[in-house]
């Protein structure tokens, strides 16, 4: 493997260099070790959201959590007809002096027939729960437990739950929904985005929501605004509404055909003849295979300088953004090592070193930027790290080695801040 390196290293140089070095080590990261040492396995990842609506129950409130959870984060062991994954969700309430107000706990089973499923990114199990409680504060605690691993991951969340019942005129939490062409829409039929942050763009995005009037308001004029992450108008509507007494579930789609990939908030605000209410939710547009963690496309195009040509780099920041967005996306897609997979790989890893960097190497300036982040970002982890932090009548350096390619790279710490120095060659000739 050493050999393969250096021979297409030298056919590409460096930039397929680094590609064929992200390739090879990509689908091994996760036995590989930190740079903090032995890496502790971690639980079960996954992403909750939740929704407070009007209870059926009076001066009570109904607090909805809808868990997700890829396959991909599980332990899948093979059964007779496919393989099988089984979690414990568990689900507890506490009010604000730690109080416990509710909790429940599910036992869930998955099982698929094709093998790649097993570790999807794209395929989801979705756990709704509902819980009837006091408005006020509350600490709602997430949890999840791998049956066959017996590692979990907790997640936690402050609530401040309202009384929709009160007032002439009111509005329940925002959800977003995957699918927005649903006639009549009701909570239990909705498909929860979960992540309002990071939306694949779909034509049938959008918000679901709740009206709750009293019998004497037989109409409301509604208004919804999407603005940018600069707070600037982009899409607006308004119109009056004839509304049932007490509770008119609404759902309205997002136009993702007149957004651009970025950042936005949805504001919706409802008049009636003596009462006024609004929401507001955040939501990212992007496409699908973005990782997570990007958030700023200037900022994600900035940080190609290590596997991107400098006229590349020059031709994506000179673009306007819709064209900046199509450049930065083809770019990747050039790059992906299974196009027929709706995630690229690579650009995954690329970015998770990115944000790895940021967190581990990051002083006075971004990690990324820094030469450890710059080593780490091209080659992945070290097989192995040598430190000498107190050295006498030396400063402090570390060693890192990578022994599939026969390299090995020196920092010191100059200043004794912290800022490791890069002083062997970064390539060699």
């Amino acid at each position: 493997m050493v050999l393969m390196f250096r021979v297409f290293g030298r056919l590409l140089g460096p930039l397929g260099y680094l590609f064929l070095f992200l390739i090879f080590t990509t689908s091994e990261l996760k036995s590989q070790t930190e740079m903090g040492g032995a890496r502790e396995a971690a639980g079960p990842r996954f992403q909750f959201a939740t929704a407070s609506t009007l209870s059926l129950k009076p001066s009570r409130v109904r607090l909805n959590v809808f868990v997700k959870i890829a396959n991909d984060e599980l332990q899948f062991a093979r059964r007779e007809g496919g393989y099988e994954a089984n979690y414990e969700l568990s689900i507890v309430i506490y009010d604000g002096t730690g109080k416990q107000l509710a909790s429940e706990t599910r036992i869930q089973k998955i099982t698929v027939t094709d093998y790649s499923r097993t570790n999807a990114r794209d395929v989801f199990d979705l756990i709704r729960l509902s819980f009837n409680l006091d408005e006020g504060q509350v600490r709602l605690l997430v949890q999840i437990t791998d049956l066959d691993t017996r590692r979990a991951h907790r997640q936690e969340k402050q609530l401040d739950l309202k009384d929709y019942g009160k007032g002439k005129v009111n509005v329940s939490d925002l959800i977003f929904v995957e699918e927005a062409e649903i006639e009549n829409p009701r909570l239990e039929w909705i498909k929860p985005a979960v992540l309002e942050e990071v939306v694949d763009v779909k034509e049938q995005f959008g918000v679901y929501f709740e009206l709750y009037t009293d019998p004497g308001v037989d109409s409301v004029f509604i208004t919804t605004k999407i603005l940018d992450e600069e707070g600037d108008l982009v899409v607006s509507d308004s119109y009056f509404l004839k509304t049932p007494p007490r509770v008119t579930p609404r759902i309205i789609r997002i136009p993702l055909d007149q957004l651009t990939l970025g950042r936005y908030e949805f504001l919706v605000l409802i008049q009636g003849e003596e009462a006024q209410v609004s929401r507001r939710g955040k939501f990212r547009v992007t496409w699908v295979g973005i990782p997570a963690s990007l958030k700023d496309l200037d900022l994600a195009i900035r940080q190609l300088k290590y596997v991107a040509k400098d006229r590349e780099l020059a031709l994506m920041m000179k673009a306007d953004h819709e064209e900046k967005q199509e450049l930065f996306k083809k770019f990747w897609e050039k790059k992906d090592p299974t196009p027929a997979t709706p995630r690229n790989e690579l650009m995954e890893e690329y970015y998770r070193r990115i944000e790895y960097s940021n967190k581990k190497f990051g002083n006075f300036r971004n990690g990324w930027e820094m030469d450890m982040g710059k080593v780490y970002v091209t080659f992945g982890p070290p097989s192995d790290v040598e430190r000498h932090p107190y050295e006498i009548d030396r400063k402090p350096y570390e060693i890192w080695y990578y022994y599939e390619i026969n390299r090995r790279f020196v920092f010191v710490d100059e200043t004794g801040f912290g800022e490791y120095r890069l002083i062997t060659p970064f390539w060699r000739e």
